[in-house]
């Protein structure tokens, strides 16, 4: 099994009816292939948790890849796991457009803004702190 985390930006600003689209397509697919994970969205940029078996995930982000709502993919960490950090959840989801930084654990504005890929690998540590803070906050 492994975990995938990815960034990556919208290629246009996403309405909530495009976004509530875009979650139940990911859902459904990713009950069926027994994936689990977790989906941000801020000012047209996306960060994604995928989990679960190595071949389903790396064939459901080729397809990310060649999905024309997003570009400038880039992974941020790919690695076998032993215990899924998302395993109730087919997809969770949340727009942090709205969340004051101060209560995010772990922020920085790398999600507010179009960086580049390098700027971005280098906001890892970052990135995984507060995947991990939305994580705590909704195991609680």
């Amino acid at each position: 099994m492994i975990q995938l985390i990815y960034i990556s930006c919208a290629t246009r600003e996403m309405s909530e009816k495009d976004l509530f689209e875009l979650l139940q397509q990911s859902r459904i697919k990713n009950e069926k292939c027994n994936v689990t994970g977790l989906l941000l969205y801020a000012k047209e940029n996306f960060m994604q948790v995928l989990e679960g078996d190595e071949v389903v995930v790396d064939d459901i982000y080729q397809s990310i890849l060649k999905d024309e709502r997003n570009t400038l993919n880039s992974v941020l960490q790919r690695k076998h796991i032993e215990k899924r950090s998302f395993p109730s959840w087919s997809m969770g989801f949340k727009t942090i457009d709205d969340i004051p930084p101060q209560m995010m654990n772990g922020f920085s504005n790398f999600l507010m803004t179009r960086e580049s890929k390098s700027h971005l690998e280098l906001e890892k540590n970052r990135v995984l702190s507060l995947l991990n803070s939305f994580k705590v906050c909704t195991d609680s």
